[in-house]
């Protein structure tokens, strides 16, 4: 696939560029993403807001 090779190769001269990977937001994303889960179904939006405002301050880990 033509697109796959394109992102890639995007992927691959950016870190030979700035020589940072996207490691950190990947491991960001994961963490709301799982966050998201945890909280399915809580009615109190600001709740969640600060939950995610703090999730960087955070020393447990989260699991599901």
């Amino acid at each position: 696939n033509g697109q796959y090779w394109d992102t890639m190769a995007e992927g691959l001269l950016s870190y030979a560029v700035t020589k940072m990977t996207n490691g950190r937001m990947e491991g960001i994303n994961r963490n709301i993403k799982t966050l998201l889960r945890q909280v399915y179904g809580f009615r109190d939006d600001d709740f969640l807001r600060l939950t995610l405002c703090a999730l960087h301050e955070s020393k447990h880990k989260l699991v599901g």
